[in-house]
This record gives C-alpha cells, sequence and structure tokens, in this order.
C-alpha cells in the first residue's frame, strides 16, 4: 500500500467540486498543480473521499471494540471523525471498554446464575473513581494567570493527600486537588459515595487542548433513596415523618427519550418530545413558628444548583449524578442526561456520568435550559419532555442563559467559547471564540448583547450578529468568577478570584468603580431586582457579593461604598439571592447554614442548618420560599412568610 499526496489532492479537489465549492477548488488545483498530474479527476469517481474516511473510521472503531483474542466487546457509540484523530478519546475508549469488561466478569463471578444485570446497569464509574468539572472553586489561593479548571475529589481520602502547586510569582499555594474544610456528611448511597464538593485543580490536557466532544456514557445508578438519611438539624425540633423511597425511572423509557434526542443534529428539526418519568416525590416536613423547612430527596450526588420556575412555585435542580429534577407539589420529574460513551476530564481521566452544571428557566416559565459536563445543552418543557439537544462544543458547558424574548439560548464553555443557539430549532446561531481561557460565566443584558468572562482575566460584551466583541474589559489581576448586568442593562458587575468586584457601564472602557473590601476569592454577586424599570422603582439598587472570606457585602452600586458587612458564616460563601423588594438576603455557605439577614439593618433573621454544605440560594416569585441545594444529595425549600413580620 502507497500513499503520494499526489492522489490526495486530486481526492480532496474532487470532493471540493461535489460540494460547490468552486472557488476552492479552483484555487486548490492551482496550488497543488493537479492539473501536471497523470490522472483527471473525472475518473474519481463521486464520494471517493467520504468512502475512503468512513472505511477508515470503521477501522478505527474495529481497533477498540475487538479484544486480543478477537471476541467483540461492549456496543458503543460510533465514533465521530474527531474522535478518531484524538489519541486521547481513543484511549479513553480502549480503558472504558477493559473496565466494563473487568467489572461484568467479577459481577458474574459473584453472582447467583439465574441473576443477570444488563450491561447499562454496571457501575462502571465505581471501578475507577474519576474527576468532573463543576464550577464551584475550593476555599484556596487561586495562582494568577493559572489555566484551572473546576473538579472535585471522588474520595474524601484525597483530602490527606493534596498535591499543591507553588505559585512562584507570589508565594501563595494553592490546592491541586482537595476540597473545602467542612467535610460533608456522608450520605447512605451505595459506595463509594461522591458527596465531596466540588474544587479546582489545573487543566493538564494533552498538548494543551481541551479534550474534543464525546458523549458520556450512562452511569445508571440505583435511584432508590434509602429512607434512614439523616434528616438536617434544626433551631426547633424536626418532625421525623418517614421517608418514601423514589422510584427508579424505568429504564426503557429513558432509553427510548434519549435515542429519540440524539437524532436531532444541529441542523434537523427536533422530534416529537418524549415525557420523562414521573415519580413520587419523598419529603421530610419540619415545622418552625417562623419558616418551615421541607427536604426533597431525589438525586443520588450532589445538587449544584436549583432554580425556581418565574411564573409559579416548581422548582428544578441539576446534581452530580446526571440528572436534572423538576419538583412540582410533592412529584419530582426527572431528567436524565445520558450518554453513550466515556468523556475526558482534565486530569485525563474517563468521566462516564455527566454532571448537570447549570440550568435555567425562560421567561414565561415554559422551558427548561440545562447544560452539563458531556458537552451538551438540552432543553425541556415543563412537563419534563426533551425538545432539543445541542451540540457543538468541545468541553464542559459551566453557564447556560435564556435571552428575555426566550428567542436565544446563550451557553458559556470550557473550550473557551460562547455559544448563540437558536431556541426555536436547537441550532447554532453564532459562536464567539475570542477568549484565551476557560470561559466561566455569561450574562444577557437583553437579547442581543451579551457579556462573558474568563480565566484570562479578561470580560467580553458581544452582540449577535457581530463578529468581533464590542469591548473587552480588562482590569481584573486573576480570573474573573463571575458577570451580572443590572436589571436596567447598564452597569455590568464582575467579581474575581484578585478579591475585587468591578462595575463598569456601557459608555467606559475602564471600570467605574473598583469594591475593596473583601480578604479572599469573592466567588459570585447577585444584583437586586430594585430601581428603574423593576417591580420597585423607587427601592435603591443594591449588589451583594460573597467570598471565601466566609462575608457577605452589600454595595451601594451609585458610589461603590460597601454598607454592610454580614458576618456569620464560618466557612466559604458560594450563593447569594435577594427576595424581590430587596428586603431580604438570603446566603449559603459550605458550614451547612442558610441565612436569612434585614438588608435594611445587617441583622440575622433566621438560620437554618442542614446536614452538609450548600451550594447555591434562590428565593421563589413572589419571596415566600427559599430553596437551597446540598452537597448530600438533598434540596431544601423554606417557607418564609411569616418571617417578614420581624422587618418591621
Amino acid at each position: 500500500m502507497s500513499l503520494q499526496s499526489d492522489d490526495l489532492n486530486l481526492l480532496v479537489f474532487r470532493y471540493l467540486e461535489e460540494s460547490g465549492f468552486s472557488h476552492t477548488a479552483f484555487t486548490f488545483s492551482q496550488e497543488s498543480r493537479i492539473h501536471h498530474m497523470n490522472h483527471h479527476s473525472s475518473v474519481v469517481p463521486a464520494g471517493a473521499l467520504i468512502s475512503v474516511v468512513l472505511k477508515g473510521l470503521l477501522y478505527a472503531e474495529a481497533e477498540i471494540a475487538l479484544s486480543e483474542d478477537g471476541s467483540e466487546l461492549v456496543e458503543q457509540e460510533p465514533l465521530t471523525l474527531l474522535e478518531c484523530v484524538s489519541p486521547d478519546v481513543l484511549a479513553a475508549r480502549q480503558r472504558f471498554q477493559g473496565g466494563v469488561i473487568a467489572t461484568q466478569a467479577t459481577t458474574s463471578a459473584v453472582a447467583p446464575a439465574t441473576t443477570s444485570m444488563p450491561a447499562a446497569v454496571v457501575p462502571v464509574a465505581e471501578a475507577e473513581p474519576s474527576l468532573a468539572i463543576s464550577r464551584v472553586k475550593t476555599k484556596s489561593d487561586s495562582t494568577a494567570g493559572s489555566a484551572a479548571i473546576r473538579t472535585k475529589t471522588a474520595d474524601s481520602s484525597s483530602r490527606g493527600a493534596t498535591a499543591k502547586t507553588a505559585d512562584a510569582s507570589n508565594g501563595r499555594v494553592k490546592l491541586g486537588v482537595g476540597a473545602p474544610r467542612v467535610k460533608p456528611e456522608p450520605a447512605p448511597v451505595r459506595a463509594p459515595t461522591r458527596a465531596e464538593p466540588k474544587i479546582r485543580t489545573e487543566l493538564r490536557a494533552v498538548d494543551g487542548h481541551v479534550p474534543m466532544d464525546t458523549s458520556g456514557t450512562p452511569d445508571i445508578k440505583d435511584a432508590s433513596i434509602a429512607a434512614s438519611v439523616p434528616a438536617p438539624t434544626h433551631s426547633l425540633p424536626v418532625s421525623t415523618a418517614p421517608v418514601a423511597a423514589v422510584a427508579a425511572p424505568a429504564a426503557a423509557a429513558v432509553a427510548a427519550a434519549e435515542d429519540l434526542s440524539s437524532q436531532i443534529a444541529m441542523k434537523s428539526p427536533p422530534p416529537a418530545a418524549v415525557p420523562a418519568t414521573t415519580a413520587p416525590a419523598p419529603v421530610t416536613p419540619s415545622s418552625d413558628t417562623e419558616c418551615k423547612a421541607t427536604v426533597l430527596r431525589g438525586h443520588s450526588s450532589e445538587v449544584f444548583i436549583c432554580a425556581w420556575n418565574p411564573k409559579n412555585d416548581v422548582l428544578a435542580s441539576g446534581a452530580g449524578d446526571g440528572t436534572a429534577c423538576i419538583w412540582n407539589d410533592g412529584m419530582a420529574t426527572v431528567l436524565q442526561h445520558k450518554g453513550t460513551a466515556p468523556v475526558m476530564n482534565g486530569s485525563g481521566n474517563a468521566k462516564v456520568t455527566p454532571d448537570v452544571t447549570s440550568i435555567d428557566w425562560n421567561q414565561d416559565g415554559s422551558l427548561l435550559a440545562t447544560a452539563s459536563y458531556d458537552h451538551v445543552a438540552r432543553v425541556w418543557n415543563q412537563e419534563g419532555a426533551l425538545l432539543h439537544k445541542l451540540c457543538g462544543h468541545q468541553g464542559p458547558i459551566f453557564a447556560i442563559k435564556w435571552n428575555r424574548k426566550g428567542s436565544f439560548l446563550l451557553t458559556g464553555s470550557v473550550d473557551k467559547t460562547a455559544v448563540v443557539w437558536d431556541a426555536a430549532t436547537g441550532t447554532i446561531k453564532q459562536q464567539f471564540a475570542y477568549h484565551t481561557a476557560p470561559c466561566l460565566d455569561i450574562d444577557w443584558q437583553g437579547n442581543s448583547i451579551f457579556a462573558t468572562c474568563s480565566q484570562d482575566r479578561s470580560i467580553h460584551v458581544c452582540r449577535v450578529g457581530y463578529d468581533r466583541p464590542i469591548k473587552v474589559l480588562k482590569g481584573h489581576t486573576n480570573e474573573v468568577n463571575t458577570v451580572r448586568w443590572n436589571p436596567a442593562g447598564n452597569i455590568l458587575a464582575s467579581c474575581s478570584d484578585d478579591t475585587t468586584a468591578k462595575l463598569w457601564t456601557t459608555r467606559d472602557d475602564t471600570y467605574v468603580h473598583n469594591l475593596e473590601s473583601h480578604t479572599r476569592e469573592i466567588y459570585t454577586l447577585k444584583w437586586s431586582r430594585t430601581g428603574p424599570f423593576t417591580q420597585y422603582p423607587n427601592a435603591p439598587l443594591r449588589l451583594a457579593t460573597a467570598s471565601f472570606d466566609s462575608t457577605v457585602r452589600l454595595w451601594d452600586a451609585d458610589t461603590g461604598r460597601s454598607l454592610n458587612c454580614l458576618k456569620g458564616h464560618g466557612e466559604a460563601v458560594y450563593s447569594v439571592a435577594f427576595n424581590p423588594d430587596a428586603q431580604l438576603l438570603a446566603s449559603g455557605s459550605f458550614d451547612n447554614c442558610v441565612h436569612i439577614w434585614s438588608t435594611k439593618d445587617a441583622r440575622l433573621l433566621h438560620k437554618y442548618k442542614g446536614g452538609a454544605g450548600v451550594f447555591e440560594v434562590c428565593f421563589n416569585r413572589d419571596g415566600t420560599k427559599i430553596a437551597a441545594s446540598y452537597s448530600d444529595h438533598s434540596v431544601v425549600t423554606l417557607d418564609i412568610r411569616n418571617l417578614k413580620s420581624r422587618l418591621n
């Protein structure tokens, strides 16, 4: 067999002609001097290049699908062309195949002869714990300029063997693998548990590239949750009513939904919606004179995010078990994020179950968008039917947002890009690839302008339809974690690992206020929904920042002055949220507590302590309930209708 460049050039030229790229074909023929060859392009049959490439793909699949003795291994999703030329992905698939076979052999050796286990149910992820990317950081210093991503530990024992990398420029030490100081209580799910909080580690991909896109292989776990999960402690006695088990979703229904969703290519119309499985949601009621707590258990891993529907009291949550749940009147609709192949993470390990990293409801509450570790975003209706599967990113997606009209979806990814999607068709409208490091957060100003921030320390303001960012904002000296527009859309707030938050306007290229009072990294911030163009136009506009220094600060947006420092948490604060009229502020920390504050005088009005660290807090549409997502696999809702009486 011989391969000559002239022959290959002729096949490429023929492909360009067939595809209608006449100008490109002419230029290529001149530069490659095809007209001097002995063969004419007419002797090359139509589709010759595609035929050769397909044969190569089949050969590559055969290499990883056959064992050394020639027997066929577990069936996997077909390779894509880009996966075929990525050694990392091929190696991961081979390791995955070997792990499945080894696990099956072990299972068959110890199982009774009358018992069989389908390949899809084999707990592959337990054979070798892997790391998963998340947006949540550790309470440790960040090395300036590092190409870090968020991951989590697979076992709490790794805490004692934490790798440390010294930053020679400033003498600080940064955790390579570790966790916040507070260790979550282990939940009674099948071992090994994955209840450790998400942290950061250095991205060490081969040749400095983010691994290519593959879909995640299903790690279908036993979805039944033991009734013995301890109820969180509370300031008053908590009812110990028995907790019902969550029924596992029917495997056939889940498989049918995913098979149908996988047919949605970027330029294909969406198929008919397939409803997700609905099961009774076990709840643990708790009574209090001011705040009634209800614990929702349905996830089997850390719950990273939660969000109330903007039109009703339906709650959505996303977790590390590859599921999102829609909670409605004691019922949990489980949205399975299922794939069929391992995904490479930053440490070179194959991650099977795709963590759900971000969720967002559209403005009328009819659609829920979810983003996950498997590089895919999904759109569901309120009943849990999968409408679109958005494939196009080459790395885990950290953030997803609807624009105000609901016509576009925006995603930001580890692959350094932001993508605008047409919400009606599920296709890519435009991709923005201008950051030089992973994109950590995104936010719409309105319907066509949005902001992105990155580990490259910059903020880009972009407009749909424009080829370049309309503004590049620089001023932070470390990675930028969060960006948020105020309700009027004329001020952009950002926060960073450099311990500062900054306020930018649409008129200026430099920040107008530098908010310097925190002593550690600022993880997130939130605007109040008050001031011009809101339901409370006469109430002052406020900004809240949450930091690893265990404090929350309130700021005057007009002057940049710190109004109050809310002290009371004992660990890093990961989330803050205002109620609609901004009289209350909720904060969630890895000290296991949700605090509810009066913004007027910085009083701590209520403290709820759960059994593990808090990742997210949010108010419902009318401010009568707070939801909090916990690392012990639970979601807690607090009814605070009686709490406002203490504001007077």
